[in-house]
């Protein structure tokens, strides 16, 4: 082995040593480059976050207390229901009332109208009768005026 700068071992030995060189050069500019970071307040504001999510009322309830909620808000929405319904059925009941009003009416004026015919017809008949009676069955006087009245002979 000869120790001449054209060896390729003396070469790749000389390579290895500038490499390791870089890499202890990189290696003490750590620390100048990451300085220590003081984490105490982020990890105290991370601990009081923790703190108010843990202290949250979901967290603490059991399943029971969500089936009394559950439950609850199913009564609730039933009463409001049964509240609503009766309140349409009161109204429904007087809209029904106020139509059978309106229907009496309507079934009054009908029947004051067939009466009011009929007593023009028994009117008539009856004024038929009374000229019957007044003139006699078989008298006819001629209402009309007479030709000799028209001509101004009296």
């Amino acid at each position: 082995m000869s120790d001449t700068p054209n060896d390729p071992a003396v070469m790749a030995f000389e390579a290895l040593r500038a490499e390791i060189a870089a890499v202890r050069a990189t290696l003490a500019a750590w620390p100048e480059r990451f300085e220590e970071r003081d984490y105490a307040p982020t990890l105290a504001a991370i601990a009081k976050s923790l703190e108010r999510m843990e202290a949250h009322p979901a967290l603490k309830a059991t399943p029971e207390d969500y089936e009394r909620r559950r439950s609850r808000a199913l009564d609730d929405a039933a009463q409001a229901y049964r509240s609503d319904l009766n309140v349409i059925r009161a109204e429904l009941q007087g809209s029904a009332a106020e139509l059978r009003r309106l229907v009496g009416q309507v079934r009054t004026k009908e029947r004051q109208r067939i009466l009011l015919i009929a007593a023009g017809i028994i009117g008539l008949i009856l004024g038929v009768m009374a000229c019957n009676v007044h003139f006699g069955p078989g008298e006819h006087r001629d209402l009309r005026p007479s030709p000799a009245a028209s001509n101004g002979n009296v």
